[in-house]
C-alpha cells in the first residue's frame, strides 16, 4: 500500500512537472514571437530613419545652394554700392566743376561789365565778346543736362539697390523656413531615437525572461531525472538471484521485500513462509537457501563473487526458476539501477 501511495504521488509529481514544462515552452515562444515582432518594427524604423537621413541631406544641398545665391547677391550689393560710391564722387566732382563755371560766369559777368564800360570805346570788340557769351552760356546748360542725367542714373542705381535689399529679405524669410524645418525633422529623429532606445530596452527584457524560462526549464529537467533515478533506485531488480522468476519477484515485492537488502536480511524459513502464504506450489518449484547470500553479494556490488555462486549452483544442480534472469546479464541489469549522482 505504501509503494502505491508513493507511486500515486510521483505520478501526479511527474504529470504536474510535465504540465509546467509545456506552459513554459508555450511562454517561450510567446515571447520569442514579440522579440520577431519588436525586430520588425526597429528595421522599419530604421528605413524610416534613413529615408529622413536622405531628406535632411537634400535640404542641407538646398541650404548650400541658397548660401551661395546669397553670396553672389551680396557680391553684387558690394559692386552696386561701390559703383554708387564712384558715381557719387563724380557727381561731385561734377559739381565742384559746375561751381567753377559759374565763379568763371561770374567772372565773365565782371568782365562783360567791364566790356560793357569799355564798349564805347571798343565797339568794335562788342561782337566778339557776345559770341564768347553765348558759346559760355550752351556749354553751362549742356553741363547742366548732364547733371540731370547722372542724377536719373543715380536714382536708378538707387531703385536697383531697393530691388536687391527685398530679394535679399525674400531669400532671408525663405532660409528661416527652412531652418524651422530642419529643427522639425530633427526633433521628429529625436522621437524615433527614443522610440528606438525603449525598444531596445524591452527586447533586452524579453530576452532576459527567456534566459529564465529556459535555466528553469533545465532545472526542472535535471529535478525530473533525479526523481527518476530515486524512484529505479528504490527497486532492486530481484530477478537477477538465481531461482527467483517474475512470479516470484511479484510475490516478494508484495510482501514488501523490494531491495537486495531487504531479501539478504531474510532467512530461508522465512522466505518459504512468503512463498507458502501466496502458493504452496511455489514451493515446488524453488529452493530459496542460497537466496539470502546472493542477495547480500548482489547488495554490496560483489557481481563477480555472485557469478561464481550461481555457477557453482548449477553445477550442483539446485533448482532454478526457468524464468530468472541470466546471470551473464547481472553487470547490465545494476547499472540500470544504479542511480544517477
Amino acid at each position: 500500500m505504501f509503494f502505491n501511495v508513493v507511486r500515486g504521488e510521483t505520478i501526479f509529481f511527474v504529470v504536474g512537472l510535465f504540465v509546467g514544462i509545456v506552459v513554459a515552452i508555450f511562454r517561450a515562444r510567446y515571447w520569442r514571437g514579440q522579440i520577431i515582432e519588436h525586430e520588425k518594427k526597429n528595421q522599419s524604423l530604421t528605413k524610416a530613419n534613413k529615408k529622413k537621413d536622405t531628406q535632411l541631406k537634400g535640404l542641407s544641398t538646398t541650404l548650400q545652394e541658397y548660401e551661395a545665391k546669397m553670396e553672389n547677391v551680396s557680391e553684387k550689393l558690394n559692386r552696386s554700392i561701390a559703383n554708387n560710391h564712384s558715381l557719387a564722387s563724380q557727381v561731385n566732382e561734377r559739381g565742384q566743376a559746375i561751381t567753377q563755371f559759374k565763379e568763371e560766369v561770374m567772372a565773365l559777368d565782371g568782365r562783360i561789365k567791364t566790356v560793357r564800360a569799355q564798349a564805347k570805346k571798343v565797339e568794335m570788340n562788342k561782337e566778339e565778346l557776345e559770341n564768347s557769351l553765348k558759346e559760355k552760356e550752351n556749354e553751362i546748360k549742356n553741363l547742366q543736362s548732364r547733371s540731370r542725367e547722372q542724377e536719373s542714373t543715380i536714382t536708378q542705381m538707387q531703385n536697383q539697390a531697393t530691388q536687391m535689399m527685398d530679394e535679399i529679405q525674400g531669400i532671408t524669410v525663405q532660409v528661416e523656413e527652412r531652418d524651422r524645418t530642419i529643427n522639425q525633422l530633427q526633433e521628429a529623429v529625436d522621437i524615433r531615437d527614443r522610440d528606438i532606445h525603449d525598444l531596445r530596452t524591452r527586447s533586452e527584457e524579453a530576452q532576459t525572461k527567456i534566459l529564465e524560462i529556459e535555466t528553469l526549464y533545465a532545472e526542472n529537467v535535471r529535478d525530473f531525472a533525479t526523481l527518476e533515478a530515486r524512484i529505479r533506485s528504490m527497486q532492486d531488480n530481484l530477478a537477477i538471484i538465481a531461482g527467483i522468476g517474475p512470479k516470484v519477484s511479484t510475490v516478494l515485492r508484495s510482501a514488501g521485500v523490494t531491495t537486495f537488502a531487504k531479501l539478504a536480511a531474510l532467512n530461508a524459513e522465512k522466505i518459504e513462509e512468503i512463498l507458502l502464504a501466496e502458493d504452496p506450489r511455489l514451493l515446488q518449484l524453488v529452493d530459496p537457501t542460497a537466496w539470502p547470500e546472493q542477495a547480500r553479494l548482489a547488495s554490496e556490488g560483489e557481481w563477480g563473487v555472485l557469478k561464481s555462486l550461481q555457477d557453482s549452483l548449477k553445477g550442483k544442480g539446485s533448482t532454478l526458476a526457468e524464468d530468472s534472469v541470466d546471470v551473464e546479464n547481472i553487470q547490465i541489469t545494476t547499472e540500470d539501477l544504479t542511480p544517477n549522482t
